[in-house]
């Protein structure tokens, strides 16, 4: 007759026992490798379905983040050919200025005329080649059906205000179609006041921009914001808190010892059990 420690009503409960807590230490070291929480049949299923939900919402927020930093960048690389602009522009103004002056005869005024067309090329070389992920930013194509707003940014419908539109900023456009030249005092004084109108539209165009930059900033701190919280929700529904699953897994490795400490026990006795019974 063969008596087993693991057979019969105590043995089976043994088995059950080893069964359980080994089940419980690979769940704990399966979370501890994944990341993931321990499961809970009574709760994990709308939990779940509420983390799913909450990381889809990040996803499309950090997709939204990144929007608002190329369009930051876009603006930044506009200011930056509208910084140089304005300082053509400067210089314009100088030449005019110096050549309205009665002293200048016709020799110096046409060399003052010649750096003037050259710095005028100048601003029609930063407005057609200013660009941004080959979009042009300052040539026009940034107006109208065009401008970038923050509602197509963020794929939102009129949520959020601010939008760039930036129009041309050709020297014909600056100088309102005008041929400027200084040629003569006159001329000189007439380019003189029609570069001082350009400046003015740079600034005007700068400060739109900034606008812009401010809008997005503004924006990109609230999406910001919003993705923290939203990760700390999901994280407590979904990711694995490892101060409990330690604790888990110690108290499986405990139960599994006994019922192995136990199970040795049993087979210590067996022999002892066949002779009374042999």
């Amino acid at each position: 007759m063969n008596i087993s420690s693991l057979s019969g009503l105590t043995g089976l409960s043994q088995q059950q026992n080893l069964q359980k807590s080994g089940s419980k230490l690979s769940a704990v070291i399966a979370a501890l490798a994944s990341g993931n929480r321990l499961t809970s049949a009574s709760t994990d299923i709308s939990s779940l379905s509420v983390a799913g939900q909450l990381q889809a919402a990040v996803s499309g927020l950090k997709q939204a983040s990144g929007n608002l930093a190329q369009a930051s960048s876009l603006a930044q690389v506009a200011d930056g050919g509208l910084s140089q602009m304005h300082e053509i522009a400067q210089q314009l103004q100088n030449l005019a200025q110096q050549a309205r002056s009665p002293i200048l005869n016709d020799d110096n005024r046409k060399a003052l005329g010649e750096q003037f067309k050259q710095l005028t090329a100048q601003i029609d070389s930063i407005a057609a080649g200013t660009s941004f992920g080959g979009k042009k930013l300052l040539n026009g194509e940034l107006n109208g059906d065009g401008a970038v707003s923050l509602d197509s940014l963020l794929s939102s419908e009129g949520d959020e205000s601010g939008s760039l539109a930036i129009e041309s900023f050709s020297s014909a456009s600056l100088f309102g179609g005008s041929t400027l030249n200084l040629s003569s005092a006159d001329s000189a004084a007439n380019a003189f006041a029609v570069v001082g109108d350009a400046l003015n539209k740079i600034t005007g165009g700068r400060a739109n921009v900034g606008s812009f930059l401010q809008s997005v900033d503004y924006a990109a701190v609230s999406i910001d914001s919003a993705i923290a919280n939203q990760e700390a929700a999901r994280s407590t529904l979904q990711d694995t808190d490892f101060a409990e699953a330690a604790s888990e897994g110690s108290q499986a490795t405990l139960q599994q010892n006994v019922a192995l400490a136990l199970a040795a026990q049993g087979n210590r006795l067996t022999p002892a059990l066949l002779q009374l019974v042999g």
